[in-house]
């Protein structure tokens, strides 16, 4: 599938490959990046009609082109959700259905609100009511809830009345949880918030690594970003301490950082506590590019990384993975 990564050029958007060539040219307001072979693109309402939600805004429109820029859709949807596994979620007036790579509707708007497809699933609102359906729109499960995650390997997590779970992708119960919160599971555990403080859990429910960090991201490549919790009373003066651990717990290295990101094709961005700087680091915890001077470094992905140079995110630039810039940032 050939890559494309978001670029503003003379305050327009476009799209260029690898290799910082444009091959979309940049005539978009409006623009996503690209998932699953698409992207989102569109303009604020001509009309100027308020959104329904954010009454300070205008209404956005959106539609869909592929990757060599042709249009699959109109710009017509006042909400959409980018592509997974080939169907993508849109609101059409108040309903919100799912189209297919062709732009036709492959699920009839007729849900209150949805999500992207994962494993096959998606999860979908209907009042209170939470329903997960297939691909063709068929339900394989209902229940009352107020959240329900997406299937990730193979379970969803779910609250309902305060009360946490897990269920499978046949809706079943697996087992139950006193915590906060709970995320998705990946590589085998879950993040789950007890009390305050996040910690780990296997696909048995049991703790794997006790809650004990202030806040942690999903394992990727058998590591997962977190951040300490100082020692005594917290001096919210001083700066987060974030670091990296493996499965079992234990820091991955000892280095701890201002701030970090995930794990994306195997390099991480942090700052260091006497850098202002964003470097890179490799699951070794070995800096790969260092100083990066910017005010966003985003995650790599096919090769590039996307930095940003200005508040507010009106310049894209990308590097490559030697630090070199391939495309400079530019309004």
């Amino acid at each position: 599938m050939a890559n494309r990564f978001l670029v503003r050029v003379n305050g327009q958007l476009g799209y260029i490959d690898e290799n910082a060539r444009i091959v979309i040219e940049p005539a978009f307001e409006l623009a996503h990046d690209f998932s699953d072979g698409f992207a989102m693109v569109g303009h604020p309402d001509p009309e100027g009609r308020k959104d329904r939600f954010f009454k300070d805004r205008v209404q956005e429109l959106w539609g869909y082109i592929d990757t060599a820029g042709n249009p699959i859709t109109p710009v017509q949807f006042e909400y959409a959700r980018p592509f997974s596994e080939g169907l993508a979620g849109v609101y059409v007036g108040k309903k919100f259905g799912y189209i297919n790579t062709r732009g036709e509707y492959a699920v009839e708007p007729q849900y209150d609100a949805g999500f992207e497809f994962s494993e096959g699933l998606a999860t979908v609102h209907l009042g209170k009511t939470r329903r997960v359906i297939d691909a063709q729109g068929q339900t394989v499960f209902e229940i009352a809830a107020s959240h329900l995650g997406s299937c990730q390997e193979g379970l969803m997590f779910c609250e309902s009345q305060r009360k946490w779970s897990y269920v499978d992708r046949a809706g079943n119960a697996v087992f139950s949880l006193t915590c906060s919160a709970a995320g998705n599971f990946s590589e085998g555990l879950a993040d789950v918030l007890v009390k305050g403080k996040t910690g780990y859990i296997s696909k048995c429910g049991e703790f794997v690594i006790p809650a004990q960090f202030a806040q942690a991201t999903s394992f990727s490549g058998g590591l997962a970003r977190v951040e300490f919790i100082p020692k005594g009373k917290r001096d919210w003066s001083k700066p987060q301490e974030f670091g990296y651990i493996d499965k079992q717990g234990n820091p991955a290295f000892a280095e701890r950082f201002q701030y970090g990101e995930a794990f994306s094709d195997g390099l991480a961005a942090v700052n260091s506590t006497a850098q202002k700087s964003t470097s890179y680091i490799d699951h070794s915890g070995q800096i790969v590019i260092a100083d990066i001077a910017c005010e966003y470094a985003g995650p790599f992905t096919n090769g590039l990384a996307c930095i940003g140079t200005k508040p507010g995110g009106e310049d894209i630039g990308y590097i490559n993975r030697r630090g070199e810039y391939v495309w400079q940032p530019q309004c």
